[in-house]
């Protein structure tokens, strides 16, 4: 038996109230110095990726999402190290004898697999 267009869609509503609801989820509980680059969902995952400065607050996400009692499942499939350097020249017009400052900056970036 062929479903009504209203039952189809009904069933499209609540599949959109549901991804509405796991990324009101995902938002609320990101604590601030992380960020979310991409976020992808299939029907019975999401996929997320983003940065931080720090492990412990990538970890402190995780555990958050987990006790969040909306995902069963919160793998966190990678986080890799990453340092960035940058050689700041003097300005302009500084005495011949100035040297250049270089800035060295680490960030973590993450993905974890929800269900």
């Amino acid at each position: 038996m062929t479903k009504s267009i209203t039952a189809q869609f009904a069933e499209l509503q609540a599949g959109r109230q549901k991804v509405n609801d796991d990324i009101a989820q995902l938002r609320s509980l990101l604590p601030p110095p992380l960020k979310l680059t991409d976020i992808s969902q299939t029907t019975d995952s999401i996929s997320l990726r983003g940065s931080g400065p720090n492990v412990n607050s990538i970890y402190q996400y995780a555990h958050a999402l987990q006790v969040g009692q909306r995902f069963t499942l919160v793998l966190v499939t990678s986080i890799d190290k990453v340092v960035n350097q940058t050689t700041l020249l003097p300005p302009a017009g500084s005495p011949p004898d100035s040297q250049s400052t270089t800035v060295i900056s680490i960030a973590y970036n993450f993905s974890f697999t929800l269900q």
